[in-house]
């Protein structure tokens, strides 16, 4: 199982041990929107009544639902990354949350137009050009590129991807107006490029021999590769340390403001972990729970919440080292993990 660790910006130190409290751990992710919170974070500061929004207690989110982990439409429901974000703020806000879809690169022009959606929240890179165009919050999420192509592929390998991509008889398949299609541009100009309004048509492209390569940020390309396209691999990956923010128009400060101190809280008290932890991509419960032991204070409500509904109780070292197998560390404490997890396990049976 290849395991990817998708990467907020920085939390507070100790936010992660009131996370199991928060959300709870892979809450149900709700419809189109939420119901305002009964402790909203800033209410008299961040009031309908202050803010400009499209409709009144109501903030409206522009994505395009076609990029797992972020945003993704499941039996109509907004799920991702990016949706539980977007309602979290709202949540935060005292606002009620809804999305309205549009293809990504229409999403800034949309928020400078105005009538369509508050903010665009889609995985958006922050860029000069779109700089010039929309304001952007404080980043949440860093993310980098990735080029994959079909694993019976015997022309573009891992070893000579850079200059194989470079070549006037390759076609790479890209979002329309996509960090991805620039990146293809600036490090591939000699190949041509296919674009498509979402990434689910560039990923099909390449299983239908339209296409040689798709180019895109790393956290999509990995999803898409562990779900429907798992016949197509990574041959180049590269580190552009993009930061994802949410785009808000230039004559909408408050609201700008607004979602700055809804981010920043809901990085203090955990809640931001909690949704990066839900999308991360980590399904194995022992090396979730390694991470967490390593990384984070746990306090006992932590504890509990986590072992019982993830470990079901105190894993034995071989069972851990079993749930570890194939899943490379980051920071390289492996024995750090098995002790970690035995460490906690042990102290919540113990009610310590």
């Amino acid at each position: 199982m290849n395991i990817t660790r998708r990467q907020f910006v920085p939390l507070a130190a100790g936010a992660a041990a009131a996370m199991f409290g928060l959300a709870g751990c892979g809450s149900e992710p709700a419809t189109t929107g939420s119901a305002p919170a009964d402790n909203a974070g800033s209410a008299e500061a961040t009031s309908d009544g202050e803010l400009t929004l499209l409709t009144a207690g109501t903030l409206t989110f522009a994505p395009s639902p076609d990029s797992p982990p972020f945003e993704n439409l499941v039996d109509g429901e907004y799920v991702g990354l990016d949706m539980d974000l977007g309602r979290a703020i709202a949540d935060y806000l005292g606002l009620e949350c809804e999305y309205t879809n549009i293809d990504f690169d229409g999403i800034v022009p949309a928020i400078v137009a105005g009538g369509q959606a508050d903010a665009g929240l889609s995985g958006i890179s922050i860029t000069p050009e779109r700089e010039d165009q929309v304001d952007f919050s404080e980043p949440y999420y860093i993310d980098n590129q990735a080029v994959a192509v079909m694993s019976d592929n015997t022309a573009i390998t891992e070893d000579n991807a850079t200059e194989a991509l470079n070549s006037e008889n390759v076609t790479i398949a890209v979002q329309s107006g996509s960090t991805g299609a620039d990146h293809a541009a600036e490090f591939f100009p000699n190949a041509e490029q296919l674009p498509f309004p979402n990434f689910t048509d560039a990923f099909a492209a390449v299983q239908a021999g339209q296409a040689d390569a798709v180019c895109g940020n790393s956290a999509v390309v990995e999803q898409m590769l562990a779900g429907a396209y798992s016949d197509e691999h990574v041959v180049y990956s590269s580190a552009t340390g993009e930061e994802y923010a949410i785009a808000v128009s230039k004559d909408n400060p408050d609201l700008l403001a607004a979602i700055n101190e809804a981010i920043a809280a809901l990085q203090e008290d955990g809640t931001m972990r909690v949704i990066d932890w839900e999308y991360s991509g980590m399904t194995d419960p022992y090396y979730d729970c390694a991470c967490v032991c390593v990384e984070n204070p746990l306090n006992e409500e932590c504890e509990k919440t986590y072992f019982g509904a993830y470990c079901g109780g105190e894993p034995t070292e071989e069972q851990i080292r079993e749930g570890l197998a194939g899943n490379i560390c980051r920071c390289g404490t492996y024995s750090r993990h098995v002790q970690a997890i035995q460490e906690a396990a042990s102290a919540m049976k113990g009610g310590n």
